[in-house]
């Protein structure tokens, strides 16, 4: 590229690589010029382009029918440990699942337990009912029967009273009509 331009003639105005160069104002520029930095390339211009090259795979050889694969003693000490470790979170989680049923029974168990004690309570408190009612029906049955007897005694003792009144009035009635006969007038 031409960093000097030449003003005077303007010739030199265009460089091969950018086209005509100016300086963002009114004219060429007057001095050495760089080219913005961008991915922007002028139409025209070559451009690099990588290819990618191939790269070679190794490919394995074809295992034989009867070989062991290669670290197949590793592969199996992994697997073994791998089942291992299977085996022991699912006997961990049945001892869980065992211990979930025992305490689902037991619970199962003690609702049975409570249900036949209110069960149990309802009886003893039923036959204590009755049995009060019993009470008491004999308490009023023989209060019932106390206050006949204090009645009956009450009007056997007035009739016994109007007995006597009416037999000391028939006396005294006697004994009046008595004197009064054996009165002198």
């Amino acid at each position: 590229m031409d960093k000097n331009v030449v003003v005077p003639g303007m010739s030199n105005l265009a460089s091969p690589r950018y086209g005509a160069t100016y300086n963002g104002a009114y004219g060429p520029v007057a001095g050495p010029y760089s080219a913005p930095k961008s991915d922007w390339i002028a139409p025209g211009q070559p451009q690099t382009v990588e290819v990618p090259k191939p790269v070679p795979v190794p490919v394995p050889a074809a295992k034989q029918p009867n070989t062991p694969a290669p670290n197949s003693s590793v592969m199996r000490a992994i697997a073994d440990a791998n089942m291992q470790s299977a085996v022991d979170k699912v006997t961990q989680q049945r001892e869980v699942a065992d211990k979930m049923e025992k305490l689902e029974r037991q619970a199962a168990i003690n609702d049975q337990i409570n249900e036949s004690v209110k069960q149990e309570e309802q009886r003893v408190i039923d036959a204590a009912n009755r049995r009060m009612a019993e009470v008491h029906a004999k308490k009023a049955e023989e209060a019932n029967a106390a206050f006949k007897a204090i009645e009956s005694a009450s009007n056997e003792r007035k009739a016994t009273e109007a007995a006597a009144r009416k037999k000391e009035l028939d006396a005294v009635t006697r004994i009046r009509s008595t004197h009064a006969t054996n009165v002198v007038a």
